[in-house]
């Protein structure tokens, strides 16, 4: 038996999909708004030549409000040959805790493998964009990547059905060809702003900006994403700069081969003595900010044209 949580339906049935191939038996899925005379009749049916099944049960806290008809499927559940999984999508309404305390939990989690995927975030997106790349079995170098995660958002199927676009193409892949064909989802991103910096788009940095201000976003927010950018850049060019590997920075600094690439291109970009000069006067707009000696939103619109242009 197995439980299976997460809040990525797309990675969640990729699990699942995983267990099911390495079964090989025929899926049969409930829901629960089936009856419970339904289920009970497929739980029960019982035939010497019939092939063993695997039954999917999807956000089921219980199968009936009447105890006795809960007691009644769990005892056959448990003595069954058939393989059984317990499928949860984590939301307000199934939270852990929810799910933790209800009559399937309680009666299977002991006999059963415990599975929680992880959700899609910063730090993991370009693991995952990489790994579905492979499966597919497409190959990019590390700046389309870039441009990749720069585009897609926190959703599992979303990056899946994007990146099939990719393998109808008979063509050579460049980031010409990815900015057309893959839509673009980072406005609904809170990445979007500072993935624009670091690409020195003044358009879309501008416009990520006066987006994130309109949702409520601090100032104080983004000038930090800046300067996590401009710091990185620099300590990577100082790390190079004292003779260090890539893999030697990634060790001593906790940082990924991919970050480095990003750190990287932006100090090439702009040239070590703006890169410099940027994070001083980031920092003093920072304390003008805070003593309220500026206009804030004129004061930072300013550092970013100065910045990119």
């Amino acid at each position: 038996m197995f439980f299976v949580f997460g809040s990525d339906n797309y990675i969640v049935q990729k699990k699942i999909s995983t267990i099911t191939k390495s079964k090989n038996t025929e899926v049969i899925n409930f829901f629960n708004t089936d009856s419970y005379e339904f289920i009970k009749e497929i739980i029960t049916k019982f035939s010497l030549f019939e092939n063993e099944k695997t039954f999917i049960f999807n956000d089921f806290l219980y199968f009936s409000t009447e105890s006795k008809a809960n007691q009644l499927l769990i005892s056959k559940i448990k003595n069954t040959k058939n393989t059984i999984i317990f499928k949860y999508m984590l939301n307000e309404k199934n939270t852990l805790t929810n799910i933790k305390n209800s009559i399937i939990y309680k009666s299977f989690s002991t006999i059963s493998k415990i599975i929680e995927t992880s959700e899609i975030n910063q730090e993991n997106i370009v693991e995952f964009i990489k790994n579905e790349l492979n499966d597919l079995k497409i190959g990019l170098n590390p700046s389309q990547i870039i441009e990749l995660e720069s585009r897609l958002p926190f959703n599992g199927l979303i990056i899946h059905s994007e990146i099939l676009k990719l393998q109808t193409l008979n063509t050579p892949i460049n980031s010409e060809l990815i900015h057309n064909l893959i839509s673009d989802y980072s406005t609904h991103s809170t990445w979007g702003f500072i993935n624009s910096f670091v690409s020195l788009d003044l358009k879309n940095t501008l416009r990520f900006y006066r987006q994130k201000l309109l949702e409520g976003q601090s100032l104080n927010l983004l000038i930090g994403q800046i300067n996590a950018k401009l710091s990185l850049s620099f300590f990577v060019y100082l790390k190079k700069k004292a003779g260090l590997s890539d893999l030697e920075i990634c060790n001593k600094m906790g940082i990924s081969k991919l970050q480095i690439n990003k750190a990287t291109d932006l100090c090439n970009k702009i040239g070590i003595v703006k890169l410099e000069n940027m994070i001083i006067k980031l920092a003093k707009l920072d304390s003008q900010i805070k003593k309220s000696l500026v206009n804030d939103k004129l004061a930072f619109e300013l550092y970013i044209l100065d910045l990119i242009h």
